[in-house]
């Protein structure tokens, strides 16, 4: 895979995972879970996956662990 692809790859996934999180996340809750929803909700419906900026900034805020990264 080259770089361009694998780019849109990482941009679709962090829209997916921010339009729906995890509920093996403890630490997601309430106004969290509620932020990346929102931020990402707009990108999925549209497929627009390209340069969420915004995404990084509330990932920033409220940390999202994915477990097939950090485990359960």
């Amino acid at each position: 895979m080259n770089d361009r692809i694998r780019k849109k790859v990482r941009n679709f996934q962090q829209v997916l995972h921010a339009a729906y999180p995890t509920v093996t996340d403890p630490k997601l809750r309430g106004p969290g879970r509620f932020a990346l929803k929102a931020a990402a909700g707009w990108r999925y419906a549209t497929e627009f996956y390209a340069f969420p900026i915004e995404l990084k900034v509330v990932n920033k805020i409220f940390p999202y662990n994915r477990p097939e990264i950090t485990g359960f």
